[in-house]
């Protein structure tokens, strides 16, 4: 077996292992029952006498992002907390720094990674995204297809430009009212 493909082969299996895991956690455990905005804001309101209960939150956006957690649901959750323009403030502020953390996750962490997984078709996908990263970020956020970790991940790991990432991130992530 070759490098390349040892490397494909374990990165599909690391996948499958963690996607398993999150839905045999989601499905036999009481967790999905637990992690729903009503429960999570309560959570959260043991926080709100606190002056620095926007910068927790925000700490738990990044926090969240490092383990997959549903990004909505924290959106959610905030938004039930705080009043509307503070949430908003912190939802963007969490949702940010969690993008930004994950995409250098990708960038720095992975990209080896992800070179030894695709082989020579990496270049041609890198390619193809930092001329197009823009736009290939916004419109993941706009149609969720993937995790918004993975997404994160996966674009500085392919070489997405920080700068076309961060844009396509704020088009793509634009409330649906104002599309």
């Amino acid at each position: 077996m070759s490098p390349e493909t040892r490397a494909r082969f374990q990165l599909i299996i690391v996948a499958a292992l963690l996607f398993a895991a999150a839905v045999v956690l989601w499905r036999f455990t009481a967790l999905a029952q637990l992690l729903t905005p009503e429960h999570l804001a309560q959570w959260l309101s043991s926080f709100t006498g606190m002056s620095a209960a926007p910068f927790i939150v925000v700490a738990l956006f990044v926090a969240g992002g490092l383990a997959v957690f549903p990004l909505a649901l924290l959106i959610a959750a905030t938004a039930i907390l705080f009043p509307p323009w503070t949430a908003i403030c912190v939802s963007y502020a969490g949702s940010l720094l969690s993008a930004s953390l994950t995409y250098f996750i990708g960038a720095r962490l992975l990209s080896s990674t992800a070179t030894a997984a695709l082989g020579p078709a990496r270049e041609k996908v890198s390619t193809a995204l930092r001329n197009n990263g823009l736009i290939a970020i916004a419109a993941l956020r706009t149609l969720p297809v993937a995790p918004y970790t993975l997404v994160n991940v996966a674009a500085g790991s392919l070489g997405i430009p920080f700068r076309d990432y961060l844009l396509g991130q704020r088009l793509g992530s634009r409330p649906a009212s104002s599309r």
